[in-house]
C-alpha cells in the first residue's frame, strides 16, 4: 500500500516537472514544447513496446517526416534518427539481460561497408571539417556527410544485430507500406497548402512557368507501390489501375526533373525482370512511345505545363516547346562542360585524382563567393563558383574529388553489388508474404546499376541511400534463414522433383 502512493506521489511529481518544462519552452517556442512532448511520448511507447521495439525501425520513419521537427533534425535521415533511438535502448535491454544481440552477417557488404568507413575515417584525419553539432570549429566546413555517415552506420549496425522474428516481419512490412503512403500523403497535402491564398491559380502558373515538385514524392512511391502490387496484364484490363499509373508519372513529369523520370522507367523495367514480365514491358513501352511521337508530331504537347515538356523534351524524336528543350539541354551542356573540367588535371579543381581531396570547403572562400552573389559580381549558377563549391551534379566526380579512384572503386562495387544483390533476392521471395514489401523497398535502388553513372549525386545523398544497402543484406540473410536462397558459392545437393514433391507432401503428416 505504502508503495502504490510512493509510485504515485512520485509520478505527480515528474508530471510536474515536465508540465514546467513544457510550459517554459512553450513560451519562447512552440516547436521546442512539441519536441518535448513528442520525446515524453517516444519514450513511453519504447517502454511499452519492449522486445518489440523492432518494428519502429519499418513502422516509424514515414511518421517522423509528418511531424513539425526543427529544420537541423527534420533534414536527418528517418531511418538513421529511429535506428539511434531503438538500438540505444536495445543495448540497454541487453545489458539488463532481457533480450539477446545476433548478427546477421553478409560477408560481401559488411567487407564493402567497412571500406566506406575507413574512407570517411580517413578523410576526416587528413582534413578534418567543422561539425557544430560536436563543437569543432575549423576554417574548413561541410560536416553534414560525417553526421549522415555516422547515422548510416548505426542502422547498418541496428538491422543487423537485432534479432528480428521472421514469423511476424511480414504483418509489420505490409503495414509499413500503408503507413508510408498515407504520410506521403499528408506530406504531399502540407507542401500544396503552403501555396496560402493563391490556391490553384498559383498552382497553375507554378506549372506552366517552372519547374513543380509538390507531387513529386507521392508519384515516385505511387509508381512503384502499383506495379508492386498488381502484374502489368491488370493495367491494361483495369481502366482503374491504368488511370492510376498514368496520374502517378504525371506527378514526376509535373516536377520537370527528367533524371527522377528516368531513374523511375529503370526501376520498373528491372520489376519487370523480377516479375517476369519483360516482354509485356517492352510491347507496351513501344506503344507508348509511338503514341507519343504521334502526338508530339502534331504539336499536342506544346500544351502541357513546363515540366512535363522539359522531361519529354529529352526523349528523342519528341517535338515540345522551344523554350523547354533549350532549357533542358543547357542544363545537360552546363554540366558536362564541368565534368570536363574535374576531369582534367591542368584545371587543378582536383589535386588528387588517386586518394581524393577530402570533403568540405574553406569557410573563407565560400563566403567570399556569397558576398560575390549578394554584391552582383558574379551570378548564381556561375560554373566557375559551383566548380569551386565542389558542386559538380555527378556522382562519380564528387566521389573522386572526395576520396579519388580508390574511394570511386569501393563506391562502385558496393552500388552495383547491392544493386544485382537486390534483384536475386526478390527473386527468391516471390511468393512470400514480404514479397511486395521487398519490391516496394529494395527496387526503387537497382536503378543505380544504370544511373549511378549519370546521377547528380552527393556524398549526402549516397549516404541517405545507404539504408537501402542495410535493407538488402537483412533481407538477404532473412531469405537465406528461410531457405529461400542458397549463398553464393555453396554448393546445394540435386534433388529430384519427385523426391521434392514426395517429402512436400509427407512434412505435414509428420509434424502431426
Amino acid at each position: 500500500m505504502a508503495g502504490s502512493i510512493v509510485g504515485k506521489v512520485l509520478a505527480c511529481i515528474v508530471l510536474v516537472v515536465l508540465c514546467f518544462i513544457i510550459g517554459a519552452q512553450a513560451a519562447e517556442s512552440a516547436v521546442s514544447s512539441m519536441v518535448i512532448i513528442a520525446a515524453v511520448v517516444g519514450v513511453v511507447f519504447m517502454l511499452i513496446m519492449g522486445p518489440r521495439s523492432w518494428m519502429l525501425l519499418f513502422l516509424l520513419p514515414p511518421i517522423i517526416q509528418v511531424l513539425p521537427l526543427p529544420y537541423s533534425v527534420a533534414r536527418f535521415n528517418n531511418h538513421y534518427l529511429v535506428a539511434i533511438v531503438v538500438l540505444g535502448y536495445w543495448i540497454v535491454m541487453w545489458g539488463m539481460g532481457y533480450v539477446k544481440m545476433r548478427w546477421r552477417s553478409m560477408w560481401l557488404l559488411d567487407l564493402l561497408t567497412l571500406v566506406i568507413l575507413g574512407l570517411m575515417v580517413a578523410s576526416y584525419v587528413r582534413k578534418p571539417v567543422s561539425v557544430d553539432a560536436l563543437g569543432l570549429d575549423t576554417d574548413n566546413i561541410g560536416g553534414r556527410p560525417y553526421i549522415l555517415a555516422i547515422g548510416a552506420f548505426i542502422y547498418y549496425l541496428t538491422i543487423s544485430c537485432i534479432p528480428i522474428k521472421n514469423a511476424q516481419l511480414g504483418k509489420v512490412l505490409n503495414l509499413s507500406i500503408w503507413v508510408t503512403l498515407i504520410c506521403v500523403i499528408l506530406v504531399t497535402i502540407k507542401g500544396l497548402a503552403g501555396y496560402g491564398a493563391a490556391g490553384y491559380d498559383g498552382m497553375v502558373d507554378s506549372m506552366q512557368g517552372s519547374r513543380f515538385g509538390a507531387f513529386l514524392t507521392l508519384g515516385e512511391y505511387a509508381v512503384v507501390m502499383l506495379y508492386a502490387l498488381f502484374p502489368l496484364v491488370r493495367f491494361i484490363t483495369n481502366p482503374a489501375l491504368l488511370l492510376g499509373m498514368a496520374a502517378s508519372f504525371g506527378m514526376i513529369l509535373l516536377s520537370g526533373f527528367r533524371s527522377f523520370f528516368a531513374i523511375k522507367v529503370v526501376a520498373l523495367v528491372f520489376m519487370s525482370i523480377v516479375k517476369k514480365e519483360v516482354c509485356l514491358m517492352v510491347g507496351l513501352a513501344g506503344l507508348c512511345y509511338a503514341g507519343l511521337i504521334l502526338v508530339s508530331a502534331g504539336g499536342g504537347l506544346s500544351v502541357l505545363p513546363y515540366g512535363v515538356q522539359r522531361v519529354a523534351g529529352a526523349i528523342p524524336g519528341v517535338i515540345v516547346d522551344s523554350e523547354a528543350q533549350r532549357d533542358g539541354d543547357s542544363s545537360s551542356d552546363w554540366r558536362y562542360e564541368m565534368w570536363g573540367w574535374a576531369l582534367d588535371p591542368r584545371t587543378r579543381f582536383i589535386k588528387d585524382y588517386v586518394w581524393g581531396d577530402g570533403i568540405g570547403l574553406s569557410k573563407k572562400e565560400n563566403d567570399r563567393d556569397v558576398r560575390a552573389i549578394m554584391r552582383g559580381e558574379i551570378l548564381y549558377g556561375d560554373q566557375n563558383q559551383f566548380a569551386s563549391s565542389k558542386q559538380w551534379h555527378s556522382m562519380i566526380v564528387t566521389t573522386i574529388q572526395s576520396w579519388g579512384y580508390v574511394g570511386l572503386v569501393a563506391v562502385f562495387l558496393i552500388v552495383n553489388c547491392t544493386g544485382l544483390l537486390i534483384i536475386r533476392i526478390c527473386m527468391s521471395l516471390r511468393g512470400t508474404a514480404i514479397y511486395v514489401p521487398a519490391l516496394i523497398m529494395l527496387m526503387p535502388f537497382t536503378s543505380n546499376l544504370v544511373f549511378f553513372y549519370l546521377d547528380a549525386g552527393t556524398l549526402e545523398k549516397f549516404f541517405n541511400f545507404f539504408a537501402s544497402i542495410a535493407q538488402a543484406k537483412f533481407f538477404y540473410c532473412v531469405a537465406r534463414e528461410e531457405g529461400l536462397l542458397i549463398p553464393w558459392g555453396q554448393r546445394k545437393r540435386y534433388i529430384p522433383k519427385m523426391i521434392q514433391d514426395y517429402e512436400d507432401k509427407l512434412r505435414p503428416a509428420q509434424q502431426q
